[in-house]
Protein backbone atom coordinates (compact mmCIF):
# COMPACT_ATOMS: atom_id res chain seq x y z
CA UNK A 1 0.00 0.00 0.00
CA UNK A 2 0.92 3.59 -0.87
CA UNK A 3 1.41 5.85 2.31
CA UNK A 4 1.39 8.91 3.38
CA UNK A 5 3.68 10.00 5.53
CA UNK A 6 3.20 13.33 7.65
CA UNK A 7 6.03 15.43 7.73
CA UNK A 8 8.00 17.11 11.04
CA UNK A 9 11.48 18.34 8.77
CA UNK A 10 12.01 19.42 5.29
CA UNK A 11 15.75 18.52 4.26
CA UNK A 12 17.49 19.66 0.65
CA UNK A 13 20.60 18.32 -0.53
CA UNK A 14 22.08 18.73 -3.48
CA UNK A 15 22.62 15.73 -6.08
CA UNK A 16 25.19 15.11 -8.84
CA UNK A 17 23.44 16.82 -11.22
CA UNK A 18 23.77 20.31 -9.04
CA UNK A 19 19.78 20.71 -8.91
CA UNK A 20 18.39 20.59 -5.65
CA UNK A 21 15.95 18.35 -4.32
CA UNK A 22 13.96 17.69 -1.06
CA UNK A 23 14.17 14.57 1.33
CA UNK A 24 11.49 14.97 3.88
CA UNK A 25 11.83 13.16 7.19
CA UNK A 26 9.28 10.58 7.96
CA UNK A 27 7.66 10.87 11.28
CA UNK A 28 4.21 8.45 11.49
CA UNK A 29 1.68 7.37 8.65
CA UNK A 30 -1.63 6.92 7.36
CA UNK A 31 -3.65 6.28 3.81
CA UNK A 32 -2.81 5.55 0.11
CA UNK A 33 -2.47 8.96 -0.92
CA UNK A 34 -1.92 7.66 -4.79
CA UNK A 35 -4.81 5.83 -4.93
CA UNK A 36 -6.42 8.29 -4.28
CA UNK A 37 -5.34 10.69 -6.95
CA UNK A 38 -5.35 7.97 -9.29
CA UNK A 39 -9.13 7.64 -8.67
CA UNK A 40 -9.93 11.40 -8.74
CA UNK A 41 -8.73 11.79 -12.33
CA UNK A 42 -10.22 8.27 -13.75
CA UNK A 43 -13.59 10.82 -12.81
CA UNK A 44 -12.66 13.57 -14.97
CA UNK A 45 -13.99 13.72 -18.60
CA UNK A 46 -11.68 12.69 -21.34
CA UNK A 47 -10.07 15.72 -23.36
CA UNK A 48 -12.55 15.00 -26.39
CA UNK A 49 -12.08 17.43 -28.66
CA UNK A 50 -15.52 18.14 -30.35
CA UNK A 51 -17.05 18.49 -26.42
CA UNK A 52 -14.47 21.16 -25.89
CA UNK A 53 -14.92 22.67 -29.34
CA UNK A 54 -18.66 22.76 -28.81
CA UNK A 55 -17.74 24.44 -24.93
CA UNK A 56 -15.44 27.07 -27.00
CA UNK A 57 -17.80 27.99 -28.88
CA UNK A 58 -21.21 28.16 -26.95
CA UNK A 59 -20.19 27.72 -23.47
CA UNK A 60 -21.86 24.84 -22.62
CA UNK A 61 -22.00 21.14 -23.78
CA UNK A 62 -23.99 17.93 -23.58
CA UNK A 63 -23.86 15.61 -20.69
CA UNK A 64 -21.95 18.05 -18.88
CA UNK A 65 -19.47 16.43 -16.12
CA UNK A 66 -20.70 16.71 -12.37
CA UNK A 67 -17.57 17.94 -10.42
CA UNK A 68 -20.17 16.62 -7.37
CA UNK A 69 -18.72 13.16 -7.97
CA UNK A 70 -15.50 14.18 -6.88
CA UNK A 71 -16.84 13.49 -3.57
CA UNK A 72 -17.07 9.94 -3.94
CA UNK A 73 -13.43 9.66 -3.46
CA UNK A 74 -12.81 13.01 -1.77
CA UNK A 75 -14.75 11.12 0.93
CA UNK A 76 -13.37 13.55 3.60
CA UNK A 77 -15.01 16.57 2.25
CA UNK A 78 -18.40 17.60 1.97
CA UNK A 79 -20.00 20.72 1.08
CA UNK A 80 -21.65 23.19 3.37
CA UNK A 81 -25.50 22.21 3.69
CA UNK A 82 -27.45 23.37 1.01
CA UNK A 83 -24.46 23.58 -1.27
CA UNK A 84 -23.26 22.45 -4.07
CA UNK A 85 -20.21 22.64 -6.64
CA UNK A 86 -20.68 23.66 -10.51
CA UNK A 87 -18.70 24.86 -12.98
CA UNK A 88 -19.12 27.34 -16.30
CA UNK A 89 -16.38 26.96 -19.19
CA UNK A 90 -13.95 30.44 -19.76
CA UNK A 91 -12.92 31.03 -23.22
CA UNK A 92 -9.22 33.08 -22.88
CA UNK A 93 -9.03 33.01 -26.62
CA UNK A 94 -5.92 31.62 -26.54
CA UNK A 95 -7.34 28.57 -24.95
CA UNK A 96 -10.28 27.09 -22.22
CA UNK A 97 -10.65 26.01 -18.94
CA UNK A 98 -13.72 25.23 -16.58
CA UNK A 99 -13.69 27.35 -13.25
CA UNK A 100 -15.37 26.11 -10.23
CA UNK A 101 -17.57 27.78 -8.14
CA UNK A 102 -20.33 26.93 -4.98
CA UNK A 103 -23.87 27.46 -5.41
CA UNK A 104 -27.16 26.54 -2.77
CA UNK A 105 -28.94 23.92 -4.26
CA UNK A 106 -31.82 25.82 -5.23
CA UNK A 107 -30.24 28.46 -7.40
CA UNK A 108 -29.92 28.37 -10.84
CA UNK A 109 -26.44 27.75 -11.94
CA UNK A 110 -24.94 30.70 -14.19
CA UNK A 111 -25.45 30.35 -17.93
CA UNK A 112 -22.05 31.59 -18.69
CA UNK A 113 -18.69 32.52 -17.95
CA UNK A 114 -19.62 36.25 -18.70
CA UNK A 115 -23.09 35.56 -16.64
CA UNK A 116 -20.75 34.75 -13.16
CA UNK A 117 -18.11 37.14 -13.64
CA UNK A 118 -20.91 39.98 -14.18
CA UNK A 119 -22.38 38.45 -10.39
CA UNK A 120 -19.45 38.03 -8.83
CA UNK A 121 -18.08 40.62 -6.49
CA UNK A 122 -14.51 39.17 -7.12
CA UNK A 123 -13.67 39.73 -10.58
CA UNK A 124 -14.41 42.19 -13.55
CA UNK A 125 -13.77 42.37 -17.32
CA UNK A 126 -11.99 45.22 -18.64
CA UNK A 127 -9.34 47.41 -20.64
CA UNK A 128 -9.45 46.82 -24.72
CA UNK A 129 -9.43 43.35 -25.03
CA UNK A 130 -11.90 42.49 -22.16
CA UNK A 131 -8.82 41.29 -19.99
CA UNK A 132 -10.40 39.36 -16.74
CA UNK A 133 -9.03 41.14 -13.88
CA UNK A 134 -9.71 38.22 -10.45
CA UNK A 135 -8.25 37.50 -7.20
CA UNK A 136 -7.64 33.89 -6.19
CA UNK A 137 -11.29 33.71 -4.70
CA UNK A 138 -12.93 33.88 -7.94
CA UNK A 139 -11.36 30.50 -9.27
CA UNK A 140 -11.13 28.90 -5.47
CA UNK A 141 -13.64 30.64 -3.56
CA UNK A 142 -15.55 26.83 -3.49
CA UNK A 143 -12.77 25.61 -1.33
CA UNK A 144 -14.50 28.20 1.13
CA UNK A 145 -18.07 26.30 0.92
CA UNK A 146 -16.00 22.69 1.89
CA UNK A 147 -15.70 20.84 5.54
CA UNK A 148 -12.92 19.29 5.66
CA UNK A 149 -12.40 15.94 8.18
CA UNK A 150 -10.25 17.23 10.71
CA UNK A 151 -7.12 14.45 10.14
CA UNK A 152 -4.63 14.52 7.28
CA UNK A 153 -6.09 12.36 4.84
CA UNK A 154 -8.86 15.18 4.99
CA UNK A 155 -6.49 18.06 4.20
CA UNK A 156 -5.25 15.93 1.79
CA UNK A 157 -7.87 15.13 -0.64
CA UNK A 158 -8.43 19.22 0.09
CA UNK A 159 -5.33 19.67 -1.74
CA UNK A 160 -6.01 17.34 -4.38
CA UNK A 161 -9.30 19.28 -5.42
CA UNK A 162 -7.11 22.66 -5.27
CA UNK A 163 -4.53 21.32 -7.51
CA UNK A 164 -6.43 19.15 -9.77
CA UNK A 165 -10.14 20.18 -9.58
CA UNK A 166 -10.31 22.42 -12.88
CA UNK A 167 -8.25 20.29 -14.82
CA UNK A 168 -10.49 18.39 -17.68
CA UNK A 169 -11.56 19.72 -20.65
CA UNK A 170 -8.27 21.69 -21.00
CA UNK A 171 -7.72 23.53 -24.69
CA UNK A 172 -4.63 25.08 -26.69
CA UNK A 173 -2.92 27.08 -24.56
CA UNK A 174 -4.64 25.98 -20.86
CA UNK A 175 -2.36 22.61 -21.75
CA UNK A 176 0.89 24.57 -20.82
CA UNK A 177 -0.48 23.98 -17.17
CA UNK A 178 -1.14 19.99 -17.59
CA UNK A 179 -0.56 19.13 -14.37
CA UNK A 180 -0.30 15.80 -12.71
CA UNK A 181 -0.34 14.97 -8.91
CA UNK A 182 2.49 12.21 -7.92
CA UNK A 183 2.33 10.81 -4.63
CA UNK A 184 4.29 7.73 -4.29
CA UNK A 185 7.66 6.06 -6.25
CA UNK A 186 4.92 3.55 -8.76
CA UNK A 187 3.14 6.91 -9.05
CA UNK A 188 6.13 8.27 -10.95
CA UNK A 189 6.83 5.47 -12.92
CA UNK A 190 3.62 5.09 -13.95
CA UNK A 191 3.68 8.19 -14.97
CA UNK A 192 7.05 8.15 -17.00
CA UNK A 193 5.63 5.40 -18.94
CA UNK A 194 2.38 7.82 -19.99
CA UNK A 195 5.12 10.78 -21.18
CA UNK A 196 7.20 7.66 -22.58
CA UNK A 197 3.84 6.23 -24.56
CA UNK A 198 1.71 9.76 -25.33
CA UNK A 199 4.36 10.33 -28.63
CA UNK A 200 4.89 13.25 -30.57
CA UNK A 201 5.05 16.10 -30.45
CA UNK A 202 5.75 15.53 -26.58
CA UNK A 203 9.34 15.10 -25.20
CA UNK A 204 9.34 12.64 -21.74
CA UNK A 205 11.89 13.44 -19.52
CA UNK A 206 15.70 12.78 -20.70
CA UNK A 207 17.60 10.10 -18.90
CA UNK A 208 19.41 12.75 -16.53
CA UNK A 209 16.01 14.75 -15.54
CA UNK A 210 15.04 10.83 -14.79
CA UNK A 211 18.10 10.13 -12.89
CA UNK A 212 17.62 13.08 -10.70
CA UNK A 213 14.16 12.08 -9.92
CA UNK A 214 14.93 8.95 -8.59
CA UNK A 215 16.49 11.10 -5.71
CA UNK A 216 12.88 13.08 -5.13
CA UNK A 217 10.64 11.66 -2.39
CA UNK A 218 7.21 12.04 -3.45
CA UNK A 219 5.14 11.15 -0.56
CA UNK A 220 3.28 13.93 0.58
CA UNK A 221 3.80 15.52 3.95
CA UNK A 222 1.24 16.97 6.46
CA UNK A 223 1.84 18.45 9.60
CA UNK A 224 -1.68 19.17 12.05
CA UNK A 225 -1.01 22.42 13.90
CA UNK A 226 -3.05 23.35 16.44
CA UNK A 227 -4.76 26.80 14.20
CA UNK A 228 -3.34 25.68 10.63
CA UNK A 229 -2.86 22.28 8.64
CA UNK A 230 0.70 22.58 6.27
CA UNK A 231 1.14 20.42 3.32
CA UNK A 232 3.46 19.75 1.04
CA UNK A 233 3.22 17.74 -2.81
CA UNK A 234 4.76 17.31 -5.70
CA UNK A 235 3.79 17.51 -9.24
CA UNK A 236 4.86 17.25 -12.38
CA UNK A 237 3.92 19.37 -15.43
CA UNK A 238 5.51 18.22 -18.99
CA UNK A 239 6.18 22.27 -20.03
CA UNK A 240 8.00 23.01 -16.71
CA UNK A 241 8.82 19.43 -14.58
CA UNK A 242 8.39 18.69 -10.87
CA UNK A 243 7.47 21.41 -8.04
CA UNK A 244 6.93 20.94 -4.75
CA UNK A 245 3.78 22.50 -3.38
CA UNK A 246 3.65 24.07 0.03
CA UNK A 247 0.15 24.86 1.42
CA UNK A 248 -0.95 26.41 4.76
CA UNK A 249 -4.39 25.92 5.13
CA UNK A 250 -6.57 27.35 8.26
CA UNK A 251 -7.87 24.39 10.39
CA UNK A 252 -10.69 25.36 11.19
CA UNK A 253 -13.77 26.07 8.96
CA UNK A 254 -13.69 27.86 6.30
CA UNK A 255 -10.64 25.94 5.85
CA UNK A 256 -8.82 29.16 3.44
CA UNK A 257 -5.80 28.55 2.18
CA UNK A 258 -3.34 30.85 4.10
CA UNK A 259 -0.33 30.50 1.77
CA UNK A 260 0.82 28.57 -1.36
CA UNK A 261 4.20 28.16 -2.69
CA UNK A 262 5.57 26.41 -5.97
CA UNK A 263 9.67 25.48 -6.09
CA UNK A 264 11.26 24.51 -8.94
CA UNK A 265 12.75 20.74 -8.36
CA UNK A 266 14.12 19.67 -12.04
CA UNK A 267 13.04 21.71 -15.11
CA UNK A 268 11.68 20.13 -17.83
CA UNK A 269 10.03 21.71 -20.86
CA UNK A 270 9.01 20.75 -24.97
CA UNK A 271 10.55 21.59 -27.66
CA UNK A 272 7.14 22.74 -29.39
CA UNK A 273 4.69 25.04 -28.64
CA UNK A 274 0.84 25.81 -29.29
Amino acid sequence: MKKLIIIETVLCVAIVTGVFVCRRTRASGGFAAQDTVDAFVALQPTNDLSQVMQLMTSGSATNKFDVNQYFTVLDALRPEPGYVLDWVYWNRGGGGLPVLYARQINAPPYVSFDNYVALSTNATMGGVRGELHADESFFFGHLDKLHVRDNPEGFFQFVVLRILGDRFHLFWHELYRETFLICSKQGWEALLLHEKERGEPYDPPPAEFIAAASEVDFLPRIRMREEKVEVNVTTYSPFEGLHLHYFSISREYPHTILKHTETNLLRHTQGFVF
